[in-house]
């Protein structure tokens, strides 16, 4: 996972590589790519969107929006939930999964 910056936007963008020597195995590929296509579909607040995908000289990629901030884990880590809010990212969560 790389960050980079959308050349039209030059918005910060979040690039996941398949590295080329995983070219060779077709499952990985077919879900690298199957990712990409799922995420192309989606439009949703919690999920991130899709800027373009492909093939480079050294494997495939994934270009989509990059949100800063820290993991759920991190977060939850470093502020302790009351049973509301956690209810409410529980929804919340729920809601993107369902989408």
């Amino acid at each position: 996972l790389y960050l980079g910056t959308h050349p039209e936007t030059k918005l910060p963008t979040a690039i996941k590589v398949l590295s080329s020597r995983y070219m060779s195995h077709p499952d990985i590929t077919k879900r690298f790519l199957d990712e990409a296509e799922i995420i192309s579909r989606l439009n949703h607040p919690n999920i991130v969107k899709l800027y373009g995908h492909g093939q480079w000289e050294h494997g495939l990629y994934i270009a989509m929006e990059f949100i800063e901030g820290i993991s759920l884990r991190q977060y939850l880590l470093r502020n302790p939930l009351s049973l509301k809010q956690a209810l409410e990212f529980i929804i919340d969560i729920s809601y993107a999964l369902s989408h």
